[in-house]
């Protein structure tokens, strides 16, 4: 009996390796042969050149819930963009650090870049786009891999917008020559997924705090603050408004302090009822986040 066992025992973690193994190599071969998204294109962008808007969930998100949960759809509508929602099959990111492969602690390095410029380049195919209003938008590990895009595709770009979200060490590497881009952040001060003070990890800093990162935006961008820039000014409620104008390239740095917020989206519930902090309700992200951009 005891023989029994072990055999069935050992057949069972035999098993269950093919199995992980299985779904790696399923993983693997989805990201290389299949681009994975939600489009949405309104009736009006038909006519005309459109911006286009590249919108990252975060950690376990995914295209069509992202693309339910925040809405950018109606004012795609209001304003004539186009809006892509990249889709990651193991619902993470490779923003420079790697990914963890199913099942272990392991992690693994990927090309997400390639993989989301492979699909802004085959919506370009189908939809008339302008390749100078492209705009990228992250929430949490999407505002991370935003970051690392926005370092690896320079030029690709003409504004950023992350949500929950400071910049990962890691995610900036070799940036030091990067064009000066306009940034918007939002970021909760309650949040303590990714908190406002940065991470860090057994004595070495692994993510920015949210001031360290506008100061690396901002010398990103050559700005130049006046008396008065680097104050944060009432906005609305509980938010607090920081923005610098005086930049090279007319670019310029926006940053919405929201002082009851967690790691989540202003005014935007989650749709399937995900709690990772106090939700904020005196702004919308979405439509400052929108606005802001096509006004690029």
């Amino acid at each position: 009996m005891l023989v029994f066992v072990k055999k069935h025992v050992i057949g069972l973690v035999i098993g269950s390796c093919c199995i992980a193994l299985l779904l790696i190599g399923l993983a693997l071969w989805w990201r290389a042969n299949w681009l994975a998204y939600q489009v949405y294109a309104p009736a009006s962008s038909a006519n005309s050149q459109a911006q286009l808007l590249v919108v990252l969930h975060g950690t376990g998100g995914d295209a069509r819930t992202t693309q339910k949960w925040l809405g950018f759809d109606e004012f795609a509508d209001e304003y004539g963009f186009v809006v892509i929602y990249p889709h990651s099959p193991d619902g993470q990111w490779d923003a420079g650090a790697g990914v963890l492969e199913l099942g272990t602690s392991e992690r693994t390095r990927r090309d997400d870049t390639g993989y989301i410029i492979k699909i802004i380049e085959e919506v370009a195919e189908s939809h008339s786009l302008d390749r100078e209003k492209v705009f990228v938008v992250g929430i949490s590990d999407g505002a991370s891999m935003a970051f690392r895009l926005s370092c690896k595709l320079d030029g690709t770009f003409a504004g950023l917008a992350s949500v929950a979200a400071t910049i990962p060490v890691y995610a900036n590497k070799n940036c030091a020559t990067a064009k000066p881009l306009s940034a918007l952040f939002i970021h909760g001060k309650q949040d303590t997924v990714l908190p406002w003070d940065g991470i860090v990890y057994r004595g070495i800093r692994i993510y920015l705090s949210l001031e360290e990162s506008v100061d690396w935006w901002l010398s990103r961008n050559g700005c130049n603050p006046q008396d008065g820039d680097r104050r944060y000014q009432p906005y609305v409620g509980r938010v607090e408004r920081l923005q610098v104008k005086h930049c090279l390239d007319n670019t310029e740095v926006l940053v919405y302090r929201v002082n009851d917020g967690g790691h989540s989206w202003p005014m935007r519930d989650h749709p399937k009822g995900l709690t990772t902090g106090h939700v904020n309700r005196d702004m919308d992200a979405t439509a400052i986040i929108a606005e802001w951009l096509m006004a690029r």
